[in-house]
């Protein structure tokens, strides 16, 4: 995952290079072409394709996507607050970056790598509510279907047609393409490239918020993301069965 991930950085760049993203949003963008939703999207939709058994690769790929997130994405949406405001060019690792890594969902990622290797008894109301969260999350893309709606994708400027193009083309073709001459058990593979199609993450918006760059951008890069992660379903079934 940290390979494909540096993999999709680059293409962005690229692109940016090519002149395909606007100077106010290229933060934005860089940020949202890798950095996805893998925990609150992933671990139900995961469960639903491969069972339990898929969640420890599924949270490999969730560290790699939580370094980026908070490092070189960060870094990103920075200097798009520092193009649109002025001040300091921005540290690509801060203090800021690494307090933020210890984040809730990296202690809870531990936590659960704990509880596996030792291993230790989950009490079944524990276990139970952490179903329960995870079946709200079909919740949670029902209310974003209903308030973007589908009149964005009339519309889509050109960035947000690579961010969709990134989430359920690239990044999963990067991934199964990077994977396949190694040797690794076939559900890793499958995970992998499963969780590598997901959504945009809505960390990045508030991110882009705080640092003075285009979180309506992000915003909306969230919304139709998520939305076309409902038509991708059918493909995310066909590699979990025959990939």
């Amino acid at each position: 995952p940290f390979v494909t991930v540096g993999i999709n950085t680059a293409i962005s760049l690229l692109l940016i290079r090519f002149g395909l993203v606007r100077r106010e949003v290229r933060g934005a963008f860089v940020a949202s072409f890798t950095g996805s939703t893998v925990l609150f999207v992933g671990v139900p939709l995961t469960t639903a394709l491969y069972g339990p058994e898929g969640i420890p690769y599924l949270l490999v790929y969730f560290f790699a996507n939580l370094v980026f997130i908070w490092t070189a994405g960060l870094y990103a949406v920075k200097l798009d607050g520092v193009a649109a405001r002025g001040g300091p060019k921005p540290a690509l690792v801060s203090s800021e970056s690494l307090r933020m890594l210890l984040s809730p969902p990296f202690l809870a990622f531990l936590a659960g790598l704990f509880a596996v290797a030792v291993p230790i008894p989950v009490p079944d109301v524990v276990a139970g509510t952490t179903r329960t969260i995870g079946a709200i999350t079909s919740l949670f893309i029902g209310m974003v279907v209903y308030r973007v709606g589908l009149e964005p994708f009339k519309h889509l400027p050109l960035e947000l047609k690579l961010v969709l193009a990134s989430c359920f083309i690239v990044r999963p073709l990067v991934m199964y393409l990077v994977t396949m001459p190694l040797d690794m058990d076939d559900m890793m593979r499958r995970v992998f490239v499963t969780s590598a199609a997901m959504p945009v993450s809505s960390v990045i918006a508030v991110l882009c918020r705080s640092a003075g760059a285009d979180d309506a951008f992000v915003s909306e890069a969230v919304g139709v993301t998520t939305i076309g992660l409902i038509a991708a379903l059918p493909l995310l079934w066909a590699i979990a069965n025959f990939a």
